[in-house]
């Protein structure tokens, strides 16, 4: 008797997460909304909301950028509105199952690098690196040197993801990194803070949807 194929749960957990998406929020976006004040904190705005994050992180990516590197590109959804605003993309994706979502959606255009960024290996090098609720789960060190590694010069690391102030924990799903250990972090690395925005009012309402979801819906 064969022995059964062991069962990923992490990647049945993504695929419950994009399908419950896909099919009852309309949206193909995985990651959390952005809520500005003029927008009902209701379920039925949640793919609104996504849409609106989107915007937001490419209103704020620096000029004379050209090449994006979309590191954990998920569905590929940020990917794809990013290249049909104009910039040339690629993604690093470490899941098997979001990697083929992912290709499907963006075509052969794009290159997908199926591995972490720790373990990327590509003479490529790009304007913009983008960690859009993916730099929480990357080491501080490896990140600022494998960032240096890939960037043009005059390059940007762009970074949009939870964040702990001592304690503190902001996400659900464990936190991310330390604010202060990542300021000191930088300031020692050779990068230099251009923007620094505080978008938790606009992003936190996700919580409470969360919490809806699981004691109501699932």
């Amino acid at each position: 008797m064969n022995k059964p194929k062991q069962v990923d749960s992490k990647e049945v957990g993504l695929a419950v997460g994009l399908i419950f998406g896909k099919y009852f929020l309309k949206t193909e976006h995985m990651h959390y909304g952005y809520w500005p004040a003029d927008l009902a904190l209701d379920i039925s705005n949640v793919a609104q909301a996504q849409e609106k994050y989107t915007e937001f992180l490419i209103s704020h990516i620096p000029e004379l950028t050209e090449t994006v590197l979309d590191v954990g590109c998920g569905t590929g959804a940020t990917a794809k509105k990013l290249k049909d605003t104009g910039y040339s993309v690629e993604c690093v994706s470490p899941s098997d199952f979001l990697t083929r979502y992912a290709h499907d959606l963006l075509g052969d255009e794009c290159t997908i690098y199926q591995c972490t960024f720790e373990n990327l290996n590509t003479d490529k090098k790009y304007d913009l690196l983008l960690f859009s609720e993916s730099f929480q789960y990357v080491g501080l060190d490896e990140v600022l040197i494998n960032s240096s590694k890939y960037l043009n010069e005059n390059g940007h690391l762009m970074i949009c993801d939870f964040f702990r102030r001592g304690g503190e924990i902001k996400s659900f799903m464990g936190g991310g990194h330390n604010i202060d250990e990542f300021y000191d972090r930088v300031s020692s690395s050779g990068f230099r803070i251009v923007e620094d925005i505080d978008i938790t009012d606009q992003t936190a309402p996700n919580m409470d949807l969360v919490d809806d979801l699981l004691g109501n819906f699932a």
